[in-house]
């Protein structure tokens, strides 16, 4: 039985109840890189091959994996608050190629007494580390790929929440015509449907700031092709970070 099938008095209970169990666990929406691959909470699959998923949780503690053949695994652990909505980022990186095997040394020839081969110069050693474009580039375009995969998580999930909100606006206008909401006899309903419309835009929200951020990091990322277009040769990794009040990009390596 579907709950637009229901008696008004019985709906209302039902949204009622509904509303007082989802104050009493979280949920969390995840958004992940590679859409095929499995995502798991607390050691368990929540599923393959999307680009997000919605959960529900209890309070405390929490840890989020996503594992793809070929990648390497991105762990999240979050806190999950009581009624509130966690999101959650993940971001999978092909893994490195394996270190090529050493070339065999070949002995070198015995120098008859008579002759003595001259040894040349040991060349000076040269300081190791990536340059400063090396470090904007892979830091920028890491940066860049995050915010785009998280803003299309936030896209998605603002989507959902919209055509909810719309759902419910057209129960609303169906039933009790277009100013429904202007009388008190109609809080409960109208109250729901605001609530899914501030989600809705504060997903819509996070979802172009991803976007715009992105795109900055972008353009620094290629800009320091022309202030400092020497390649480095040391790696390093960024992974996206996001949370219940915002979102970023966390980086590691060595210089």
């Amino acid at each position: 039985m579907y709950p637009e099938t229901l008696q008004p008095a019985a709906q209302r209970r039902f949204r009622a109840g509904l509303e007082k169990a989802e104050r009493e666990v979280s949920f969390a929406t995840v958004a992940v890189s590679r859409p095929e691959a499995e995502v798991f909470i607390d050691g368990q699959s929540i599923g393959r091959g999307q680009g997000m998923y919605f959960v529900y949780l209890d309070p405390g503690r929490h840890e989020a994996r996503g594992t793809l053949d070929g990648y390497v695994d991105d762990v999240y652990p979050f806190e999950a608050e009581r009624g509130r909505e966690s999101m959650v980022g993940l971001h999978l990186e092909p893994k490195p190629p394996p270190p090529a095997a050493p070339a065999p040394v070949a002995s070198a020839p015995v120098a008859s007494a008579s002759i003595v081969a001259p040894v040349a110069p040991a060349p000076a050693a040269t300081p190791g580390g990536p340059s400063a474009g090396t470090v904007f580039r892979v830091g920028g375009i890491a940066l860049a790929s995050a915010g785009i995969a998280l803003g299309t998580g936030f896209a998605v999930a603002a989507a959902v929440r919209g055509g909810e909100a719309e759902a419910q606006a057209a129960q609303i206008r169906q039933r009790n015509g277009a100013a429904a909401c202007l009388s008190k006899a109609y809080a409960e309903p109208c109250g729901v449907l605001r609530e899914m419309i501030e989600a809705r835009d504060t997903l819509k929200a996070a979802a172009w700031g991803s976007f715009i951020g992105a795109g900055v990091a972008g353009a620094v990322a290629f800009s320091s092709l022309l202030w400092a277009p020497a390649p480095g040769k040391r790696a390093v990794r960024a992974a996206p970070l996001a949370a219940a009040h915002g979102g970023g990009v966390i980086f590691s390596g060595s210089w």
